[in-house]
C-alpha cells in the first residue's frame, strides 16, 4: 500500500474499532485486485462498481486470480481534493454512504486491500475490498 492507502486502511480499521468490530488485516493479494480496479477507471475515465471496458465487477476479477472470499465487498471513492485532505474526504464520503458505512462495520469482512490511482487530471480513485471467509 501506499502512504495514502495506508492513511485509508488505518481511518478504515479505526471507524471498525470505534463501533466494537475487530480490525482488517492487510492482504496483498486484495490490495492487488484493488490496484487493478483503480488503474483501470483513472485509465477509462468512469467511476462504477461493473467495468464499461470489461463487464467485470471486483467478484468476478477475484474469481478470475483465484482469490478466495465467503464474504466480499467492494468500496469505491474518489475525489480531487488536495493530497493533504484526499484521505480524509474518502473516508468522510464512505462513512457518511449507508451501503459503504456497511461494509465498513460488516464483522463478517476480516481482510481488505486498499489502492488508490491518481489520472492526469488529479483525479484520485480508491479501491477497498473487503473480504471474509465463508
Amino acid at each position: 500500500m501506499d502512504g495514502y492507502s495506508r492513511a485509508l486502511f488505518d481511518a478504515t480499521n479505526a471507524r471498525r474499532a470505534g463501533v466494537g468490530v475487530a480490525p482488517l488485516r492487510e492482504n496483498g493479494y486484495l490490495n492487488a485486485i484493488a490496484k487493478l480496479r483503480s488503474d483501470e477507471m483513472a485509465q477509462h475515465n468512469y467511476f462504477a462498481h461493473v467495468s464499461p471496458i470489461t463487464g467485470e465487477n471486483v467478484f468476478a476479477l477475484m474469481d478470475r486470480y483465484g482469490v478466495p472470499y465467503g464474504w466480499a465487498g467492494e468500496n469505491l471513492a474518489k475525489n480531487n481534493y488536495p493530497e493533504s485532505e484526499c484521505v480524509q474526504v474518502a473516508d468522510q464520503a464512505l462513512w457518511d454512504s449507508p451501503s459503504h458505512h456497511e461494509n465498513i462495520v460488516n464483522p463478517n469482512y476480516t481482510d481488505v486491500g486498499i489502492a488508490l490511482t491518481v489520472d492526469s487530471s488529479g483525479m484520485k480513485y480508491f479501491t477497498i475490498v473487503f473480504t471474509g471467509p465463508p
